[in-house]
């Protein structure tokens, strides 16, 4: 962890120190979520969180995918009705 000082511009700005900007590549113009928590406040790079999403949504949309398909199974009747009992033996031999 790295701990620095800045201030609080007139307009509400803030300066992070170069050598966290080097650190962290953060360039002119980059975005940042900010999150207000306890007193503090937390600044995370939009890149960041971007990697982050487009894994979940890769993920999600693997499982709609997967969801789609057995739904058409049940649209055209490929999928078989069982009691509970039944998908559970069925399961165990998974």
């Amino acid at each position: 962890m790295e701990i620095d000082t800045t201030t609080l511009g007139e307009r509400g700005q803030i300066v992070i120190p170069q050598d966290i900007r080097q650190d962290l590549q953060l360039r002119k113009g980059e975005k940042f979520i900010i999150v207000r928590t306890e007193g503090k406040i937390i600044l995370e790079p939009m890149k960041n969180l971007k990697a982050n999403v487009l894994e979940e949504l890769r993920e999600d949309l693997i499982d709609l995918k997967i969801a789609e398909r057995f739904w058409e199974e049940v649209k055209t009747g490929k999928a078989k009705k069982q009691s509970k009992a039944e998908f559970l033996k069925d399961f165990e031999k998974w």
